[in-house]
């Protein structure tokens, strides 16, 4: 009896086995028989033109077996009826039958062409580079289209008059959060946020950077921190020529000639230095005895001296965690710690955001990343730092903005230009004066 048990097990696996596929093959047969019967059920109906019933069977035939050339009829169908929707639905059946096939790509581009969505024809467009880049079956022609078409959509700009008369840069907080820019009007100034509406009008005669909810203001011959509902908040022991915007809670104040900071209780630190900057990413810049160096908020000092530390109009240095230091005619780029990332160089642009930076070598200038690595070799006239996929450059006499390959986008046509902020505002300055430019984002 036991010599047999193995025998016994084995005829009973093969019977098991001999049902499965009996199985298997009867559901084969089945779904054969359902497809057929969908497809003559579709046929009959196209013959009528029941477009509608026609589709449903069509649809449900695909599910049963996917192919190509039925998708394509099917989306042949769905434009018959005018119904963009399953158009665009069957072609994606399409693209997933045959992923590396041009022609649907192309069709849903024209489609989204005719409806004149730029988002979708945007998101589209990129899918369709990436999904090709590596297909033997897309034309030049084709290959072409694509880059006119991205070119086309990422340069879409509007220009518009602005009433301030100049303007001193955007700044984001450590980098995120809204950005503020000072404005000038005559001979007053306000701040504006990122998408250029007003924060404080331009009544001022004196204004800096508004943080931790105050702002450094001259009012009536006196120098006060006011707050966001107008009302004076902080205000020095001692008449101040200069004060600059908190950060880290701590602000660079100038009493008697020499520079300190306070604190947001009055207490003093330090007033020895010939400048002091404002506090950002835990480091500020400040000068004594002619020399520059940066300093951490204990007051000491972090990494080497310079002749000079890049500062923006609001006195920060390190908004993105790195800051430039120059030595003789050299700059150099260092980080919060104080350790050198890359030198070598003539001029140098702040970074406008993690995107690489304006740098100047050689008399070009090209574009170095936040580790230090030179992305854009140094090929320009004049440029300022990326954002959002943009940087100025300048051409001849006019400014434009270059993508990160280094293309042009957006044509020159300015005599000045910024970068773009986060939500793709820039100022620029045509024949007629100062102008927001505005570049289209899709999200």
């Amino acid at each position: 009896m036991k010599r047999l048990l193995p025998l016994v097990i084995l005829m009973v696996m093969g019977a098991m086995l001999m049902i499965s596929w009996s199985n298997i093959s009867n559901a084969k047969t089945e779904e054969t028989e359902k497809y057929n019967t969908l497809m003559q059920q579709a046929e009959a109906f196209e013959s009528k033109k029941i477009y509608i019933d026609a589709v449903s069977k069509y649809e449900a035939a695909l599910k049963l077996k996917p192919e190509y050339s039925l998708a394509q009829h099917v989306a042949s169908l769905y434009q018959s009826l005018n119904n963009s929707g399953g158009y665009i639905k069957a072609l994606e059946t399409a693209i997933s039958c045959d992923p590396t096939n041009p022609e649907p790509y192309f069709q849903i581009i024209e489609q989204y062409k005719k409806a004149e969505s730029a988002a979708k024809l945007y998101h589209f467009v990129k899918r369709t580079e990436s999904a090709l880049a590596e297909s033997d079956r897309i034309t030049p022609e084709q290959t072409q289209e694509i880059e006119e078409l991205l070119k086309f959509l990422l340069s879409r700009i509007t220009v518009h008059p602005v009433s301030f008369d100049e303007f001193y840069g955007f700044h984001p907080y450590d980098g995120s959060g809204v950005a503020y820019c000072k404005v000038r009007e005559g001979d007053k100034y306000g701040i504006l946020k990122d998408d250029l509406s007003t924060f404080t009008k331009c009544i001022f005669p004196e204004i800096g950077y508004p943080n931790a909810n105050v702002m450094p203001i001259l009012w009536n011959d006196e120098r006060y921190y006011m707050d966001n509902s107008g009302y004076r908040k902080i205000v020095t022991d001692s008449p101040a020529t200069a004060i600059g915007a908190f950060g880290a809670g701590f602000a660079p104040v100038q009493i008697d000639g020499k520079y300190g900071y306070i604190d947001t209780k009055m207490k003093s630190y330090h007033f020895e230095y010939d400048y002091a900057g404002s506090f950002e990413r835990g480091i500020a810049a400040v000068q004594q005895n002619g020399k520059w160096f940066a300093i951490n908020t204990q007051f000491a000092q972090v990494g080497p001296s310079f002749d000079e530390i890049l500062i923006d109009a609001y006195g920060f240095c390190s908004t993105y965690g790195v800051y430039f230091g120059r030595s003789g005619s050299s700059w150099g780029m260092y980080n919060t710690s104080g350790a050198k990332i890359a030198d070598g160089f003539e001029e140098v642009r702040q970074f406008a955001s993690t995107q690489p930076a304006a740098v100047k070598q050689d008399g070009k200038w090209g574009f170095l990343s936040l580790s230090g690595e030179m992305v854009l070799a140094p090929q320009f006239e004049e440029a300022d730092s990326f954002s959002i996929g943009y940087a100025p450059v300048k051409q001849g006499e006019l400014w434009g903005y270059i993508n990160q390959e280094g293309k042009m986008l957006v044509d020159p046509q300015f005599k000045s230009l910024t970068p773009f902020n986060a939500k793709g505002c820039a100022i620029g300055e045509n024949e007629s004066g100062l102008c927001s430019v505005r570049i289209t984002q899709y999200s």
